[in-house]
């Protein structure tokens, strides 16, 4: 086969033709070759000869046959034996591109089927229009029925004659792919569903690595103030490593004009700020994932994003897929690859399940809406009303009744523990799982004995550890392997991660975000924001980036910024004509119940802290006191102890009368050496306190 047909023409005939067609030509090849190079006297003889041999692969050979292709074989070589069909269809229809443009065209332009376009490409030839490729009916009645009279009318009719290979069913095997019809009659995005998917897989990478952005409108309506009900939209990140999410949430809010407020521009700088100084990103790069509207990084975010992380840091968004088909059509309303952030999408599914049973659910799509929407949403109008017109009566009438929405508080609590749920979850496909490493072994002492892991068993005693041991050997159905959850995995990689230094989080947050304020006479700082209904007591104590902790001054003015997401924690900043000066973190005083005693203790722990801190101040001056009041002591003690011994010497009398009873000598002195109380150093040793007998 390699010396009949050269390397080159060969590897065509093989991209040409199917493997089976190709190998029946090169067995013809063979064959013609054998024939011609037989004498011509034996070359009837040959002819049988090859046609038993190749009965199998060529089927049928007659003497006839292999004479006629013998001679075509040396007049093409092997292209002689190409089969004739794929000739007849260049020189069809497949062949005439600027035709296919304009059938395609109009099978495009019908927005459903393609059968009207048949109808429409006729119409336009009887109507006497030039047809792409072809001309006018005229044309086409010239060139295949040369030499005939042209008729006075078009001849061409649905039904009674059309031209050579317009027939419906050969037009159809022609129309555009399923991708051209679905990007000219909806969009590109729509047609993305037709492209081959991008694979991706976690395993590999290192926590905060690769993280992902995105908004969720939640399904369900919750009350929030007096206005009515409105769904919560959520700002998520998900560390693409180990699953682990990360969420901000919002009522939607509707604004005097009566447009809603959706995701506000705070939320992406508050989940940045909190990923980059609180969890950590890779030391060698990370990539933050998000998107061209609302999960996007403005130029002042990107900048302090820069700052904070030195460049390691970058922003990625997928494609837009919405573009036109050619430039100046007209484009559809600019959406992104929402597969660019597959994972996150998915998490926003289970978010969902596991709020699915929350009152007040709207339907994840309008047509599975509940019904009973509609008279929730005009039992709450009416409840509105009634309150609006009690207000001044009864203003605490809203907190008694009982509304068709769950309170935005109680429902953000729900939210808490469902995301807590699903970070905790075992029993999930994560991809790349295992590659990770991200799996443990576990044991039971029995069929009905819950799951323990196996590194419960070193902090066994020995004797017992061992005979656990020697039972999980004899049973393998006491253990299993099982997959870390989302929040184990999180942990597990704890060390694949740096920390942007936490000066860095007011300039990530930026200025606008700063609440004005100015520290008490108690030491405290008050703040207000009042576009959130945010109000929070910072304790004038900060920490300052080389770890120290000072008293801010009474009166002081200062910048405060809370991370929702770190609600503990105030960044504080001195404000001046240069910008803000960063001053360190503060604690924020959280308010607890009377019997909340972990918070209370909090509470009294900071207090504790700023009293020490005021005391400190005074030590000093206090001990100076101290020095002087024991000089001033061990001098009065020497005067007694001088007075005293005088008085006991002879001749000395006392008038009738005499009170000496102020020359007492002062007590011994007690307690540690600091007392004020305290002798002096090397102060002589007090003597026997005088009494009234000594001078009768």
């Amino acid at each position: 086969m390699d010396a009949l047909i050269p390397a080159e023409e060969l590897r065509e005939l093989v991209a040409r033709l199917p493997l089976r067609q190709a190998e029946r030509v090169c067995a013809w090849c063979e064959v013609c070759e054998a024939f011609l190079a037989a004498a011509p006297a034996r070359r009837a003889l040959v002819a049988k000869r090859l046609a038993e041999a190749y009965a199998g692969r060529l089927g049928g050979l007659s003497a006839k046959s292999l004479y006629r292709k013998a001679a075509r074989y040396r007049a093409e070589g092997w292209r002689a034996f190409l089969p004739q069909a794929r000739g007849q269809a260049a020189a069809g229809i497949a062949a005439n591109a600027d035709f296919l443009a304009h059938w395609h065209e109009l099978v495009g332009r019908n927005q459903r089927v393609a059968r009207p376009a048949f109808g429409a490409l006729v119409a336009e030839l009887r109507a006497g229009m030039k047809i792409p490729g072809y001309g006018t009916w005229r044309d086409i009645w010239r060139a295949e029925r040369p030499g005939r009279d042209l008729p006075p009318e078009c001849p061409y009719k649905i039904g009674t004659l059309l031209p050579v290979g317009w027939s419906l069913a050969n037009l159809m095997r022609h129309k555009p792919s399923k991708w051209a019809l679905r990007a000219e009659r909806t969009g590109t995005l729509a047609a993305s569903d037709l492209l081959p998917m991008v694979i991706r897989t976690r395993a590999g990478l290192r926590r905060g690595q690769i993280v992902e952005v995105d908004d969720m409108v939640h399904d369900v309506k919750v009350r929030h103030g007096n206005a009515p009900a409105e769904r919560c939209i959520e700002l998520a990140l998900l560390d693409v490593a180990t699953g682990y999410r990360t969420y901000l949430m919002k009522p939607i809010r509707r604004r005097e004009d009566g447009s809603r407020e959706m995701v506000m521009k705070r939320m992406m700088p508050y989940l940045i700020g909190y990923w980059l100084i609180v969890q950590g990103y890779a030391p060698e790069g990370a990539t933050l994932c998000g998107e061209h509207n609302t999960a996007a990084l403005g130029k002042e975010l990107a900048a302090a994003v820069e700052k904070a992380t030195g460049g390691k840091v970058r922003f990625a968004a997928g494609g837009l897929l919405s573009k036109p088909l050619a430039q100046g059509l007209w484009a559809g309303r600019p959406r992104g690859n929402f597969r660019f952030k597959a994972r996150l999408e998915g998490s926003h599914s289970l978010v969902h399940n596991e709020l699915g049973a929350v009152r007040g659910q709207v339907g994840y799509t309008r047509d599975n809406a509940p019904e009973s929407l509609y008279a929730m949403d005009k039992a709450e109008g009416a409840l509105l009303r009634a309150c609006a017109a009690l207000a001044q009566a009864d203003p605490g009438l809203p907190d008694r009744l009982r509304w068709p929405y769950i309170p935005y508080a109680d429902y953000a609590a729900l939210v808490a523990e469902a995301v807590a749920r699903i970070n905790d979850r075992t029993e999930h496909a994560l991809e790349g799982w295992e590659e990770q490493g991200f799996v443990t072994g576990s044991f039971r002492l029995g069929p009905r004995e819950p799951w323990r892991d196996l590194a419960d068993l070193d902090a066994l005693p020995e004797g017992m550890r061992g005979a656990i041991l020697a039972q999980l050997r004899a049973d393998p159905t006491l253990t299993r392997v099982r997959r870390l959850s989302p929040a184990e995995a999180w942990e597990k990689r704890a060390g694949d991660v740096v920390r942007a230094d936490r000066a860095f989080m007011p300039v990530i947050l930026g200025e606008g975000l700063a609440l004005r304020g100015a520290v008490s006479d108690r030491l405290e700082i008050k703040v207000k924001d009042p576009a959130i209904d945010y109000a929070a007591t910072v304790a004038a104590i900060v920490r300052g980036p080389d770890g120290a902790e000072r008293l801010l001054a009474r009166g002081q003015a200062v910048l405060v910024w809370v991370n929702p997401l770190e609600p503990l924690v105030a960044y504080v900043a001195e404000p001046t004509k240069d910008g803000p000066r960063y001053l360190g973190t503060a604690p924020v005083m959280a308010p607890a119940h009377q019997d909340d005693a972990a918070a209370i203790a909090a509470s009294l722990k900071i207090r504790a802290k700023v009293q020490a801190l005021e005391r400190a101040a005074l030590l000093p001056a206090a001990q100076a006191a101290a020095e002087r009041k024991r000089a001033d002591d061990a001098w009065n003690r020497g005067q007694l102890a001088a007075a005293r011994e005088a008085a006991k010497a002879p001749g000395l009398r006392h008038g009738r009368g005499q009170s000496l009873g102020g020359l007492a000598a002062a007590p011994a002195p007690e307690g540690p050496a600091q007392d004020l109380d305290a002798l002096a150093p090397g102060a002589p040793a007090p003597a026997p306190a005088l009494t009234l007998k000594d001078f009768l």
